[in-house]
C-alpha cells in the first residue's frame, strides 16, 4: 500500500501519522463524553 500512496504523491508516514491523530483525538472526545 506504501508504494500506491508514493504513487500518488502522498507521504506515507504523514498521513499514517494524522491518522493516528485523528483516532487519538476521537477516543479523547469519546473518553470527554462520556
Amino acid at each position: 500500500y506504501q508504494q500506491a500512496f508514493q504513487a500518488m504523491g502522498c507521504d506515507v508516514t504523514a498521513v499514517a501519522g494524522d491518522t493516528a491523530f485523528q483516532a487519538g483525538i476521537r477516543s479523547i472526545a469519546h473518553a470527554v463524553a462520556n
